[in-house]
């Protein structure tokens, strides 16, 4: 027979071996509630990993003048930009609103401008519409269209008929070679 004291030893065996294991599972743990001095001058070390993490990505430089640069528009629907360079509406049923384009050029039928600054407007199509702060250069080669702006036009030139041109603050030169344009 196994003496009592050799038992009760062999009993409290497994029941050590989970106390240490326990141990040292919490012993890589860190908490909160301890105290300044218990953590103070310990910092983390970085490990090496196996697999790369992800490499930061240069952002592409924004272009410095613009919010967009050279836009194409050929489908009906509404459109809003911003501050942009070239724009070119081709088709039919276009709306646009806008707060400043350095060249606008409209190849289509029936588009609504509404917006803010225009630098050279090109208008080759029919029964557009344009309301505007300001226009520097516009020139209609089309019939039937309107450009109302609020202040001052530079230079207008318009090849086609029955267009209307109404300038708030003025229109510095005008060139009418067309038929019942109404420019003022």
């Amino acid at each position: 027979m196994i003496p009592r004291q050799a038992q009760d030893s062999a009993r409290r065996l497994p029941a050590l071996a989970g106390l240490a294991l326990v141990t040292v599972l919490l012993a890589g743990c860190s908490s909160a509630f301890l105290d300044a001095d218990l953590g103070a001058g310990l910092e983390p070390v970085p490990t090496e990993s196996a697999t790369p993490g992800p490499e930061p990505t240069a952002e592409p430089e924004p272009e410095p003048d613009f919010d967009c640069g050279d836009i194409l528009l050929n489908r009906p629907g509404n459109y809003v930009l911003g501050e942009c360079g070239t724009v070119t509406l081709e088709g039919a049923g276009i709306d646009l609103a806008f707060t400043s384009i350095t060249t606008l050029v409209i190849r289509g039928d029936r588009a609504d401008l509404v917006g803010g600054k225009l630098g050279s407007v090109e208008i080759q199509g029919q029964g557009n519409d344009i309301a505007a702060e300001s226009v520097r250069a516009l020139q209609i080669r089309g019939e039937g269209n309107s450009a109302v702006v609020d202040g001052a036009i530079g230079d207008v030139v318009v090849n086609g008929n029955d267009n209307v041109v109404t300038a708030g603050d003025g229109i510095r030169s005008v060139i009418d070679n067309g038929l019942l344009n109404e420019i003022s």
